[in-house]
C-alpha cells in the first residue's frame, strides 16, 4: 500500500489484518463495502474506501 494511505488505515483500532483483510474483500472479492462495514462494526464506510 502507498504510505499515505497505510497512515490513514492506521490511524483507527482495527489490526493490520483486519484492515489487509477489508482491503482484500473489497478490492478482489467485489465486495460491497457497506456490507462488510456492518458485518465488522467499523463505524466509518470512509475507513473501508481510503
Amino acid at each position: 500500500m502507498e504510505d499515505h494511505i497505510r497512515e490513514l488505515l492506521n490511524s483507527y483500532q482495527y489490526s493490520e489484518e483486519v484492515k489487509e483483510a477489508v482491503a482484500f474483500r473489497v478490492l478482489f472479492g467485489n465486495e460491497d463495502a457497506r456490507k462488510i462495514m456492518q458485518e465488522l462494526g467499523i463505524h466509518s464506510i470512509q475507513m473501508i474506501y481510503h
